[in-house]
């Protein structure tokens, strides 16, 4: 065993749970947390941080998000989802592997640097000539620069505005090339256990830039590999509007048709679940990556998750795409889903219910077991936080997680990714930050002018 910290001023084994207080962790020198306990450590187990001063907490699980997005932020204010998209997607069309990996750095430093250890990147944009293995391995390159676990929701246009679909033509993939980039991506990159560095999902983007065969074709192919399943759904009343016009029916009524509506599948957003289709997705074990900060940039609404947790929905946490968030910062996320959980539910969340979204909640909508909480076995995925800096002043001692979850965020002060420190003293120590951001702004102006 190897002592990780010594003398945490708390540590949060499991989201809900009370915190332990002078506490130590420490982890089994394979990447796995070995034990926690309180005081003096055992005999045998010297050195580690000093974590006076500090809480601790499982790493946390982003849900959501489109790492290449981080290239386009600050643009198309003031727009709905559809318009959104419609004005972006051009700009998105023109980027190549070596500017998405540039994005994919700087997103994936933000996530870091404020306290997440894991994340999904849902990345449907193959551009005609980029080449779909160059991309994952853009992707997959940039998290293993950065040091952060990393799904890739292998995502998809298969349908464009010639098939009466939201996207332009030439972004369109055929379905069977996209199938076969899936099988080669999960033979290669999805990996089980506590452990996984890198894992695979199947995540056609939506009912707006697909159809019906894909998605049940989809859901087939997630089932025959043993697969997660993602998708955008109930994002917006557009969606609906949509679906009835070229379907007839409810998007909801549509997954379940198209199976869908089963064990391995989360949904982005869900905004907009009817009351009567929450049982069904809640027997089926499908979950919702909660996206607050996108959701009102797009003037999408808010989602009502106190009802969603009290119809048994796992619900998660996501920052979406830094185009329609304009950040990365989940633990910012989390603070905003408990302001805005008494808008549409009663009780508001409380703080460790916010800090469950991040946590089990988006690991259990990714299926990803040992993420999210800090029992022996699982991955020892630590985020650390100072609460004694100047946005925590004044915050009442005996509550740390009241004070994680209502004062202003800032960064985690130690990240820990399988034991190894990707952040120390506020410092990302696996990437230079400013020659990241320095990379990506020059990418981009050579896009933007054609090089």
């Amino acid at each position: 065993m190897r002592l990780l910290f010594r003398h945490l001023d708390a540590l949060v084994v499991e989201a809900g749970r009370p915190p332990l207080r002078d506490a130590w962790l420490a982890e089994d020198g394979q990447g796995r947390v070995a034990a926690a306990g309180t005081g003096t450590p055992p005999p045998g187990l010297d050195g580690g941080r000093d974590g006076r001063g500090l809480l601790a907490v499982p790493g946390l699980v982003n849900a959501h998000h489109h790492l290449y997005q981080t290239a386009a932020r600050g643009r198309a204010t003031g727009q709905g989802l559809f318009a959104w998209l419609t004005a972006l997607y051009p700009r998105w069309g023109r980027l190549r592997p070596a500017t998405i990996h540039a994005a994919a750095v700087v997103a994936l430093a933000e996530l870091v640097r404020s306290g997440a250890t894991a994340t999904v990147d849902h990345h449907y944009l193959y551009p005609p000539g980029a080449g779909a293995a160059a991309v994952a391995e853009a992707l997959f390159g940039a998290a293993d620069q950065v040091g952060i676990r990393l799904m890739l929701a292998r995502g998809a246009i298969t349908c464009g505005r010639s098939g009466g679909c939201l996207p332009p033509d030439e972004l369109v993939e055929p379905p069977d090339a996209v199938w076969t980039d899936i099988r080669d991506l999960a033979a290669r990159y999805h990996q089980r256990g506590a452990a996984a560095q890198t894992r695979v999902a199947v995540a056609p983007v939506s009912i707006m830039s697909t159809d019906a065969a894909v998605m049940r074709d989809a859901a087939e192919l997630a089932r025959v590999l043993n697969l997660p399943l993602h998708t955008h759904a109930g994002e917006t009343r557009d969606e609906e509007r949509y679906a009835r016009q070229r379907y007839g029916a409810h998007p909801f009524d549509l997954l379940e048709e198209w199976g869908w509506l089963r064990p391995g599948t989360w949904l982005a957003h869900g905004v907009w679940i009817p009351v009567r289709f929450r049982p069904r997705l809640a027997r089926a074990g499908v979950g919702v990556a909660h996206c607050p900060s996108s959701n009102l940039r797009l003037g999408s609404g808010v989602a009502p998750v106190r009802a969603y947790l009290q119809a048994g929905i796992p619900v998660g946490l996501g920052v979406d795409g830094s185009a329609s968030n304009d950040g990365g910062h989940l633990w910012g996320e989390a603070r905003l889903a408990l302001l805005l959980s008494g808008v549409r539910g009663r009780p508001p969340l409380a703080p460790a219910e916010a800090l469950a979204l991040a946590t089990r909640g988006s690991a259990r909508c990714l299926g990803w077991e040992g993420l999210g909480r800090l029992e022996p076995g699982d991955a020892a995925d630590v985020a650390v936080y100072r609460l004694d800096d100047l946005e925590h002043a004044g915050m009442a001692a005996g509550d740390p997680l009241a004070a994680w979850a209502l004062g202003w965020p800032t960064r985690a002060w130690t990240v820990l990714v399988g034991g190894r420190a990707v952040v120390e003293e506020g410092r990302l120590v696996t990437v230079e930050v400013e020659a990241a951001a320095a990379e990506l702004r020059r990418r981009m102006q050579a896009e933007e002018a054609g090089g």
